[in-house]
């Protein structure tokens, strides 16, 4: 699946694919309303402006790979380097 720079494109879809508990079983802030999730995703792209860490989502074409999972709308961070 393709990465892609984390953008205010992805926020529905995470949003959605958010919303199982299982998804923030590794992450100790977990976003429980719409605002909140904005919020959080807001940091990840400010923090990914200043190159602390880089925010992506991960993106999945319909039909090609898993496209009713969860993680075909996904989006983490990994720190820089």
């Amino acid at each position: 699946m393709p990465l892609e720079p984390l953008s205010t494109d992805h926020d529905d879809g995470l949003w959605e694919a958010s919303r199982p508990p299982e998804v923030w079983t590794w992450v100790s802030e977990q976003p429980a309303t719409r605002d909140s999730f904005g919020r959080y995703l807001d940091a990840a792209r400010a923090a990914t402006a200043a190159r602390t860490e880089f925010a992506f989502a991960t993106v999945s074409q319909i039909g090609i790979a898993y496209p009713d999972s969860p993680l075909s709308k996904s989006a983490g961070t990994v720190p820089a380097v």
